[in-house]
This record gives structure tokens, C-alpha cells and sequence, in this order.
């Protein structure tokens, strides 16, 4: 069957290539003419493409590594959900290594990321708005932790920072209800 074929694959993919660094395998599981985009924004074509950037991953994470959570298959068409572990251990487009986990370096890259795109929108728009706050909230969760919980739209449930509950938190931002009000006050304010 088709699926087991590209669920193999793809765990071969992850499991046995990226976890163990394995660039022999490419034949196996590769074509050629392999066109990969990977997480850190570069393009690569064919094996020794690939295969530098394998070995800048390895480089700067030595320890990387995948979990796979789920692979839906469908035809010839697969994907995977993945979690990646590892340290900064090596340069990274020019960030020295920083013994950080790969999670909060892609938390912190999203920062960055989320604030230039503000800085961006805002000297071509000249006004702030609720529309590009959401923005702004779906750089800022792509590809981490929360970013399957409606990254782009405000909140609709109550949450809080330290603690177990609203009553020991650090902190508590506003109640639901009070969200919009206050975003719209803000954006009539910048206005």
C-alpha cells in the first residue's frame, strides 16, 4: 500500500537520517533531484545541497533531533508532525552558539521576526491596527509552542502567567470581555 510505503519513508526520513545525521542513506530514500525547504528558511537542491545542510544542522545542534507525532498519508502525498530537539551548540547565521534548546531559539527567532514585520507594515501603513496585531501574533507563534492554538485571533478563554491559577499567578492580563474594548481603544489611540 501506498501509505505504508510513505509512512516508512518518512520515518526513515527523520528517524534514521536526520536523528543519526546519516547522509548514506540519501539513495535510499532520496532522488536526486531532491528540492527541500527547511525550517531555517534555506533552499536546497540535489544530495550535496542537502547535504551541506545537513551538516550545518549538525554543526550548530549537534544533539538535533526528531519525534515524529503523526504522519498522514493520502496517494502519493504525505506529511509529518514533527518535534525537534536539540541545543545551540555551533554559529547559526552569525548567532554564536548559546546552549539554548532548539524551542527557545525558534521562540526568539520569532520574536525577531514578528518585530520586524511590525516595524515593517508600520512605515508602509503608518497606522497601527488590530488586524496587524493578529499578524504580528501569527509570526510570533509560528512553528512553536502555542502555535496550534489560533495564533492570528485574540483569545477567548482566560490565562495567566506563573502559577497554577488566576489567584497565585505573576500575572493576569485582562478578562476576555474586556480584550476588544481595550484593543479597539488602542487602536484609536495610534490612529
Amino acid at each position: 500500500m501506498k501509505q505504508d510505503q510513505n509512512r516508512q519513508l518518512i520515518a526513515r526520513f527523520y528517524l534514521e537520517m536526520w536523528n543519526r545525521f546519516d547522509k548514506t542513506i540519501f539513495p535510499d530514500i532520496l532522488t536526486e533531484d531532491i528540492r527541500f525547504r527547511g525550517s531555517l528558511g534555506q533552499h536546497k537542491n540535489g544530495y550535496a545541497e542537502f547535504g551541506e545542510y545537513v551538516d550545518f544542522i549538525q554543526r550548530a545542534f549537534p544533539d538535533f533531533s526528531n519525534e515524529i507525532e503523526e504522519i498522514i498519508s493520502e496517494d502519493d502525498k504525505a506529511f509529518a508532525k514533527l518535534i525537534y530537539r536539540g541545543t545551540h551548540r555551533g554559529a547559526v547565521f552569525g548567532i554564536e552558539p548559546t546552549g539554548v534548546p532548539v524551542g527557545d531559539v525558534q521562540e526568539v527567532s520569532n520574536h525577531v521576526k514578528a518585530m520586524e514585520y511590525g516595524f515593517t507594515r508600520l512605515k508602509k501603513d503608518l497606522l497601527l491596527s488590530l488586524r496587524l496585531i493578529e499578524e504580528i501574533h501569527n509570526v510570533l507563534l509560528e512553528n512553536v509552542r502555542g502555535g496550534d492554538k489560533e495564533p492570528g485571533e485574540f483569545r477567548r478563554s482566560q490565562n495567566w502567567v506563573g502559577g497554577t491559577r488566576t489567584g497565585n499567578a505573576i500575572y493576569v492580563p485582562p478578562p476576555v470581555p474586556e480584550i476588544l474594548p481595550a484593543m479597539g481603544a488602542l487602536e484609536k489611540v495610534s490612529a
